[in-house]
């Protein structure tokens, strides 16, 4: 397996957790003018539910202990979005797919505590 630098990796974790929590928090406003042009028709309470999935998730992203299990998280709760996004014809899917692959990097580069040996 080919290893990533670690500075990077560590750069590609934190940018993308603090990148899409403030982008759940205003996914996560009432306002509709904060929405992106490709959350129209959809229910206020599902945009919350993922927004606050998401927002989870980059917090456990940030946190070395849990960094494997904010990875998964963010790849599921995207690829959700992207679900929710192609069941309402909106095909504008490129920076989730970006987004889950970068979760996917920092899930398969980072040594979790659960695979970590003792001797």
């Amino acid at each position: 397996m080919i290893q990533v630098n670690r500075a990077a990796l560590l750069c590609l974790g934190w940018t993308l957790g603090i990148v899409l929590f403030i982008q759940a928090a205003l996914l996560a406003l009432p306002r509709p003018e904060t929405h992106l042009p490709g959350h129209a028709g959809v229910s206020h309470w599902i945009l919350l539910v993922i927004a606050v999935a998401e927002m989870l998730a980059c917090v456990l992203l940030v946190i070395p202990e849990t960094v494997r299990f904010g990875a998964r998280l963010l790849i599921s709760v995207t690829a959700f979005a992207a679900l929710i996004h192609i069941l309402h014809s909106s095909f504008q899917i490129g920076p989730l797919l970006i987004y889950a692959s970068a979760a996917w990097v920092v899930f398969s580069q980072t040594v979790g505590v659960d695979s970590i040996k003792h001797d």
